[in-house]
C-alpha cells in the first residue's frame, strides 16, 4: 500500500465511503454515520504511529465500521456490553456511536492504544 493511501483522510471522504458501502450491508446513511466519520478519520490520523490497523485501505476501514454497526443489530435494547481488546476501537465504538441505547465499555491493555480509546471518547 502506498503513502498515499495511508494518509489520514477528512471526515467527509468516509462519509461518502460509507455511504458507498452502505448498500452491501442493507443500510441507508444514518445521521450517527458523522461521529462514525470523525472516528474514522482521527483513527487514520493515529495508526501509523501505533500500528492501529496495519495497512488498511480507508475504503476497508469504513467497511469494518459497517460491519460493526451491523453487529450492533445482535444486541438486545439497553444491553451492557465490554469490546475485550479494543484496539483501535472495533467493534465497541462505531457500536456505541450507533446504539446510544448500549452501555459500551472498552477494555484495552495496551497503553498507547488505551490513549487512542481515551482521546476519541473524550
Amino acid at each position: 500500500m502506498s503513502q498515499r493511501e495511508l494518509d489520514p483522510l477528512p471526515p467527509e471522504r468516509f462519509q461518502e465511503l460509507l455511504a458507498l458501502s452502505a448498500p452491501r450491508f442493507n443500510f441507508v446513511p444514518q445521521p450517527s454515520w458523522t461521529a462514525v466519520s470523525r472516528f474514522l478519520s482521527e483513527l487514520t490520523r493515529w495508526r501509523r504511529a501505533m500500528n492501529l490497523t496495519g495497512d488498511l485501505s480507508a475504503d476497508r476501514l469504513a467497511e469494518h465500521a459497517l460491519e460493526s454497526i451491523l453487529g450492533a443489530n445482535l444486541i438486545i435494547h439497553g444491553a451492557r456490553v465490554i469490546d475485550i481488546g479494543s484496539g483501535a476501537g472495533f467493534p465497541g465504538l462505531p457500536i456505541a456511536i450507533a446504539r446510544s441505547d448500549v452501555r459500551m465499555s472498552l477494555l484495552e491493555p495496551r497503553a498507547k492504544r488505551a490513549a487512542f480509546l481515551r482521546h476519541i471518547v473524550r
